[in-house]
């Protein structure tokens, strides 16, 4: 039993082997240095925004800012491990197809459960690594105060099974090869929709229970609960908890706004979901851990009658859903002056994952947004509480269900174009068709410009779904239909919402949305998806396969989204007028300022109550100066490219 325990996973040969063999390579040492690098940047920039490094900064001071940054990167660690590890993962069979040495695998005396274990154990050693490699940071922010030790290994802990059930459910997809390739990068997308849609559908629930507190409360009435008691029930946890990661954690952090019932308070429950609700990281670890071993369980099992049959392959998945949709066969198409971008922009349409992608993001955004409308027209909206207890009011309700919607679909549009620029050169180089297209006339340029012009193309249409849901917005917010009952006719009334500044003490009247958001926010958006695809690209070029290219792509993605994120909303709600420019350059914190400028933009609203005419001017110009600053960062890295893509190619091609 010892020695069957010890080869299945302490002294798994294939663990070992890939251990040994990576350990070997500077690549692991430079991504943890960026990783370390990226965190105390991070760590660094938001202490001093924050106020915590300078001279007058006391130690209540430290400890309340090194909590705030802890929270920050906590989350930020729990995010990237759930983008990053199946990425890690993927690779571990990836690399014994393309180099056909799972043949020889399956001839040797291993067994499937030491296969499927091996190549799990083998890459989510790194991933760990990874991730304990930040260790001493939290351990820097524990010197501040304010910063409990539970803590801080609860985030290690949620973090590490995130990774773990990520890891396992990448490593069942490529054993079983359900999909392809592609199905890896679908289930990333997965991921990170899941993940933004949990948070939302977590919102809306508390929002629920606290339109409940809202509601007044008939003093002397029967069973009538008390504003104690519903204030304590709006900051209990929901049952989306306990199946979320980031929601485990802030439950553990943010005990105080967010905590799980009591035992008291789950009595009158069925022992398992009292134990459900009532302990959400626990329920947690123990899902975590019993679906990761089903799902190895499993693939062992499909590993080596997978092995003889390729499974189910993307383009049978896109044929069932072209004969769903009543697709007949193809017609002949006119193919554009450049055959690359014509190539890069049809070529994907086929697979039932560009099919979904296409135009299953841009469907549903648009009902979320019909339906976010018409709760507003109806007055149907949950209520919702500000950071300072304020009630929000029913238009910055529906603005804030907007502004999520639109970095949910943010996100997962970055997620597409990263994974698509990654694998325009390093797939034509793992399938073997670049040298035959370095055989015929097609130059650099046309090459490389091709293949960018067709990766906007393919994804122009997945970036309609936020135009089109701020064009919605922006079209109620202009003309509400009603229905004049005694009348018998149809009537026009203009929207408008009313602000109420407490500082100032001063209302404003707005309307709903202002027009500059629709204009000028697919500015900046189709400029960073462009930037996004070149630098993807720029990796690609020098990666042998698509997993090479996407994690240092996803990385700097990240940082630049990051820091003019952090800095470009610090500014804007801190500098008065022209810091709203500086927020233009990050598409993720431009649609917070773009949707409700009067209060996130600082010098929009003056004194008076009016519209500062220069504000709203530099809000309007920052858009299009960061459009403008991409596009140049564009052309500059395309034409890197293409001045040193014969040298690059001969570099990086081969077998050496």
């Amino acid at each position: 039993m010892w020695t069957w325990f010890w080869e299945l996973l302490p002294g798994n040969a294939l663990a070992r082997r890939i251990v040994a063999g990576a350990s070997r390579r500077s690549t692991h040492l430079w991504i943890r240095t960026a990783y370390l690098f990226g965190l105390i940047l991070l760590m660094s920039l938001m202490l001093a925004f924050a106020g915590g490094l300078g001279e007058g900064a006391g130690l209540s001071d430290l400890a309340k800012n090194g909590s705030w940054v802890f929270v920050v990167i906590a989350y930020v660690q729990v995010g990237l491990i759930c983008l990053l590890a199946p990425l890690f993962m993927a690779g571990a069979i990836q690399q014994e197809q393309s180099g056909k040495t799972l043949d020889i695998l399956l001839s040797t005396p291993m067994s499937n459960l030491q296969i499927v274990l091996g190549s799990l154990l083998g890459r989510i050693f790194f991933v760990l690594a990874l991730l304990f490699s930040g260790l001493p940071l939290f351990s820097v922010l524990m010197l501040f105060g304010g910063v409990p030790i539970a803590s801080v290994f609860t985030a290690f802990a949620v973090a590490a099974l995130t990774a773990i059930f990520v890891g396992s459910v990448a490593v069942a997809l490529a054993v079983t090869r359900v999909g392809g390739r592609r199905a890896v990068m679908v289930f990333i997308v997965g991921i990170a929709a899941y993940l933004l849609v949990g948070i939302a559908a977590d919102q809306v629930v508390r929002w629920s229970r606290t339109s409940l507190q809202a509601a007044p409360v008939v003093a002397g009435a029967t069973g009538a609960p008390t504003s104690e008691s519903l204030s304590a029930r709006a900051g209990l946890t929901t049952w989306i908890t306990p199946l979320h990661p980031i929601l485990v954690l802030e439950s553990t952090i943010h005990t105080a706004n967010y905590r799980p019932p009591s035992q008291s308070e789950v009595a009158h429950l069925h022992p398992v979901a009292g134990f459900y609700l009532s302990r959400p990281g626990t329920t947690y670890a123990i899902l975590t851990m019993v679906l990761s071993l089903s799902m190895l369980l499993v693939a062992s099992t499909q590993l080596r009658r997978v092995n003889q049959d390729e499974g189910i392959t993307t383009r049978e998945l896109g044929g069932w859903i072209a004969r769903i949709l009543g697709r007949g066969p193809r017609k002949a198409r006119t193919v554009w002056s450049n055959p690359i971008a014509w190539k890069e922009c049809h070529g994907r349409r086929a697979f039932g994952a560009g099919l979904l992608l296409r135009y299953g993001l841009g469907l549903g955004s648009a009902l979320l947004t019909g339906a976010l409308i018409w709760s507003y027209h109806h007055d149907a909206l949950p209520a919702l509480r500000a950071a300072d207890g304020r009630l929000l009011e029913p238009p910055e309700v529906l603005l804030s269900g907007i502004r999520v919607l639109l970095q949910i679909q943010f996100i997962l549009i970055i997620l597409v174009t990263i994974y698509i620029g990654a694998g325009s050169i390093s797939r034509e180089r793992e399938d073997g068709t670049l040298d035959l297209l370095l055989a015929t006339p097609i130059t650099p340029g046309q090459f490389i410009w091709g293949k960018l012009r067709g990766l906007l193309s393919y994804v122009g249409m997945m970036s309609l779904a936020p135009i089109v849901c701020l064009g919605m917005v922006l079209a109620y917010s202009l003309v509400a239909w009603h229905w004049d009952w005694p009348q018998g006719r149809w009537t026009v009334t203009v929207v408008v919402q009313s602000i109420y500044d407490v500082g100032q003490q001063v209302t404003v009247v707005r309307p709903l949305i202002v027009p500059e958001a629709v204009v000028f926010f697919p500015v900046v958006l189709l400029a960073f998806l462009g930037m996004c695809a070149a630098v993807a690209m720029n990796w690609s070029i020098k990666a042998k396969g698509v997993f090479h290219a996407v994690v240092p792509s996803v990385g700097v993605i990240a940082a630049v989204m990051t820091v003019t994120g952090i800095c470009g909303l610090t500014s804007a709600e801190r500098i008065p007028i022209i810091g709203a420019a500086f927020n233009a350059f990050s598409p993720f914190t431009l649609i917070t300022v773009m949707l409700d400028p009067h209060q996130t933009a600082a010098g929009y609203v003056t004194t008076a109550g009016g519209i500062s005419f220069v504000a709203r001017f530099v809000l309007a110009l920052g858009p299009l100066l960061a459009g403008l600053a991409y596009c140049v960062v564009i052309y500059v890295g395309v034409d890197t490219l293409i001045r040193n893509f014969d040298l690059t190619v001969r570099r990086f091609g081969g077998d050496s």
